[in-house]
Formats: C-alpha cells, sequence, structure tokens
C-alpha cells in the first residue's frame, strides 16, 4: 500500500507513513485496550513517537484523544455485560478526571527528559508488577 502524507505541526516536515502500519497500529492499540480494558496508551505513545515522530509531549496528549472513544466504546461493552461497578466507577471517575485535569497541566511543563524516564519507569514498574 502506498504512503500517504500526515502533516503532524506545520512547522515540522511533512512525513510519509504507510497506511497499513498505522492501520495496524491502531488494531494492536485498539484489541489491547479492548482485552484488558485499559493500556493501549502504554503502547500508543510509543508508537505515535517512533511511526509518526510527534514529539513526546504531542504523542501523550494524542494519546488522550486517541484513547477517549477508544474508552467508552470498551466500557459501553462491559456495562452490557453487567461488568461494571457503576457506584465504584463514579468514585473512582471522580480522582480520575482531577488527576487528569493535574496531569495535563503537569505534561505542559515538565521537561521531555524527565517526562520520558517517568513514562519509562511507569512502563518498568508495571511490568514488574505483573510479573510478580
Amino acid at each position: 500500500m502506498e504512503g500517504f502524507e500526515i502533516n503532524t505541526f506545520p512547522s515540522e516536515n511533512t512525513k510519509k507513513i504507510s497506511l497499513i502500519w498505522l492501520i495496524v497500529a491502531g488494531l494492536v492499540i485498539g484489541w489491547v485496550n479492548g482485552f484488558w480494558g485499559g493500556g493501549g496508551g502504554m503502547i500508543c505513545v510509543p508508537v505515535l513517537i517512533s511511526l509518526l515522530k510527534l514529539p513526546e509531549k504531542s504523542a501523550h496528549a494524542t494519546t488522550l484523544l486517541i484513547m477517549l472513544p477508544l474508552s467508552i466504546c470498551s466500557f459501553t461493552i462491559y456495562l452490557m455485560k453487567g461488568s461494571v461497578d457503576v457506584k465504584m466507577s463514579i468514585i473512582v471517575g471522580t480522582g480520575f478526571v482531577v488527576g487528569g485535569v493535574l496531569g495535563a497541566i503537569l505534561l505542559k511543563n515538565i521537561n521531555n527528559v524527565v517526562l520520558r524516564l517517568f513514562f519509562a519507569g511507569v512502563i518498568i514498574a508495571g511490568g514488574v508488577k505483573m510479573l510478580l
């Protein structure tokens, strides 16, 4: 399949990317998020950085936009299957919203190197916890 141009930012050069790679990446990210009910963002950020050459902060912010409708779809399916504790979701969701706002504010002001190290640390810690 031929590549197509994606203009990520007016200040950057236009990149040629294979449409098939973007579709495959989207399928994998969607599957991970749907299968585990989350976690697609941990794949999405590195994909956006490596495949689309997005700056790190833009990759994190873009991931949020990508994950929102995906999470809503996954949530709807889990809700229809009766797998959601609505009361607990409201309580945790309140903290989630506050944390999300604080995280977005912090993302705007954090150094890229610190962001990269923190993100890597979170991924490693999650992997270690899963192994144990």
